[in-house]
């Protein structure tokens, strides 16, 4: 199999030192925090997560476990992403929508 595809990159668990993360966000085990990123208060991560660098998570969201957020991603206020969810680079979830 490792013809057509490499094995996927592995990230390290644990919080970059140049990451920003509020006193009260939960964290489940093995989660990986990339440099810069943002987490504001009341954020609850689910077990296996990987938050990419530079990436924004709002105050009172829940990532589920097994998700993959690349980097330059902003997931805005109270927003809720179910389990094993990817989510590409430069991807604003929660944003106003578009009337007309």
């Amino acid at each position: 199999m490792l013809r057509f595809a490499p094995a996927p990159i592995k990230f390290a668990a644990g919080v970059h030192p140049t990451a920003v993360v509020a006193e009260n966000v939960s964290l489940g085990k093995e989660v990986s925090i990339g440099a810069h990123a943002v987490l504001e208060s009341g954020i609850s991560i689910g077990e296996g997560t990987r938050i990419g660098a530079n990436s924004y998570i709002g105050h009172e969201s829940t990532i589920g476990a097994r998700c993959l957020i690349y980097l330059n991603v902003t997931v805005r206020e109270r927003t809720r992403i179910a389990n094993r969810v990817i989510i590409h680079s430069g991807v604003v979830i929660g944003s106003d929508g578009f009337w007309l």
